[in-house]
């Protein structure tokens, strides 16, 4: 089952031609007639194999695909990582990988029609002692309604968080903002830049303490 897992996963979340490369790299093992044996279906499905040494093989690949290799020791102890692709004939391969660490690497499907959750920080009226509690509040909102439609749009999410800056000391502050953002076209400008200037532009109004409001 978690071989079906981790395969079904290797091909749908990466692009084709890297499951294409890995799968067709040489083996530095040999087959039973001593000669080289090829790292693709047909190895996979030999009966010579064991169902271990076939889900080492999986993970290996799946590992190269999603994100770097963790680094495994050599033998003997004490040894350099061995970057080395493992092969079916021994190594590391031979060793049964644990089951919930194979379903561990298994991508968390992207649920659909969520709607935005969690309370919206607390109003900013221009507190310095409250300005960085502010910005890690609001990424954490984004954070918790990424997916929600609308959140991921960068000229939004500086929108929302406007709307929760208010007070006498913001107030001019705020409708500098939000002219500048209304001059940005919403699909050209919609950028993370847009972000980016932004939380920039906020630090060094309310979190440099020199800055004059």
């Amino acid at each position: 089952m978690a071989t079906e897992t981790i395969m079904r996963t290797l091909t749908e979340s990466t692009p084709q031609y890297k499951v294409a490369r890995e799968l067709a790299q040489p083996s530095n093992g040999s087959g039973r007639d001593g000669g080289s044996v090829p790292f693709g279906a047909d190895r996979l499905g030999s009966s010579q194999y064991t169902e271990g040494q076939v889900c080492a093989t999986i993970i290996d690949t799946f590992r190269r695909c999603l994100g770097p290799r963790r680094a495994r020791s050599g033998g003997g102890g004490g040894g350099p990582p061995d970057d080395d692709d493992d092969d079916l004939d021994g190594g590391a391969s031979n060793e049964e990988p644990d089951g919930n660490h194979l379903q561990n690497m298994v991508p968390i499907p992207q649920a659909h029609d969520i709607k935005a959750m969690g309370s919206l920080p607390r109003i900013f009226d221009g507190d310095r002692t409250r300005a960085e509690a502010f910005l890690t509040e609001f990424l954490g909102y984004l954070i918790l309604n990424q997916g929600v439609p609308g959140f991921e749009s960068p000229i939004r999410q500086v929108a929302l968080a406007l709307m929760l800056i208010k007070g006498e000391k913001v107030d001019l502050w705020v409708r500098n903002m939000i002219d500048s953002l209304r001059r940005l076209h919403p699909t050209h400008h919609n950028v993370p830049a847009v972000w980016e200037e932004f939380e920039q532009a906020f630090k060094d109004k309310f979190v440099d303490s020199t800055c004059e409001l």
